[in-house]
């Protein structure tokens, strides 16, 4: 996801720079705001991990999607990952939040 946002900014770098004296410009709040959660959620969960929250979060929906659990199975789930791992911070506790998660970066959630 943050490859995808460095290749939009490049492209609309390369726009701008062409069209403008080179005047940098801060973003707005809200996109600020989407860049800093960004970052956050594109964390490694512990040192050495490879998943971020926003990967289990994604890998999470991908078990409800693709095998059709229902919401309370994948709190079952998030509870075991999240007993059985040493370091809790980061991992969704329930579906519910693995969904915000997603739907704060712009992955897009069927309606259960």
């Amino acid at each position: 996801m943050e490859d995808m946002v460095h290749d939009a900014l490049r492209q609309n770098e390369s726009w701008q720079a062409s069209t403008s004296n080179n005047i940098e410009e801060a973003p707005n709040e809200e996109t600020q705001r989407f860049f800093n959660f960004l970052l956050d959620a594109n964390q490694p969960l512990y040192g050495g991990a490879s998943d971020s929250k926003l990967s289990m979060c994604v890998r999470l929906l991908a078990c409800k999607s693709n095998w059709n659990i229902p919401n309370q199975g994948i709190d079952f789930i998030a509870k075991m990952v999240m007993d059985a791992t040493p370091i809790k911070s980061g991992l969704p506790k329930t579906y519910y939040d693995a969904k915000k998660v997603c739907i704060k970066v712009g992955i897009t959630i069927a309606e259960d």
